[in-house]
């Protein structure tokens, strides 16, 4: 559904409506990185359901919910990456998933009062948001090269 900016309303480059907006693609990064952690939380409870309940049918409407959600979350990364062969997709979600829960280790060093740790963590993530960069260029490259057919 493509939403036409309200009267008056600027739009920036990526959708933003203004400077202090991130971008569009980073806002699905985070998406993606949000659906990564969902199916990580639904793996738990799948495993919990069958330990401490061991109710089989409430275990399948778990795994399809998790069927679901890594549907969703390959959708919306093929926006994202172009990787489509070799080992990079995988690479990519895995970038997109640190990318998460080093901010994830960020925030808990913030509630425990440690800010230098914290800071670290954050210099972390930078470094970590550049080598997805480098990985997603180097995936463009590669698909680049294979749909010429040349060999990667």
């Amino acid at each position: 559904m493509h939403r036409r900016p309200r009267k008056g309303k600027a739009v920036l480059r990526g959708g933003r409506l203004s400077e202090a907006d991130i971008p569009l693609e980073m806002d699905l990064l985070w998406a993606v990185a949000n659906l990564i952690q969902c199916e990580e939380h639904l793996w738990s409870i799948i495993g919990d359901i069958r330990r401490e309940l061991g109710d089989k049918k409430l275990e399948r409407r778990a795994c399809a919910l998790l069927d679901e959600v890594r549907d969703l979350r390959a959708h919306l990364m093929k926006k994202l990456v172009p990787a489509r062969k070799y080992e990079l997709w995988c690479e990519l979600k895995h970038s997109i998933s640190q990318l998460y829960r080093i901010g994830e280790v960020a925030s808990k060093f913030v509630s425990e009062g440690k800010w230098d740790d914290a800071v670290e963590m954050l210099a972390c993530q930078k470094k970590a948001l550049e080598i997805y960069v480098k990985s997603l260029l180097l995936s463009a490259e590669v698909e680049k090269k294979a749909g010429r057919g040349g060999k990667a």
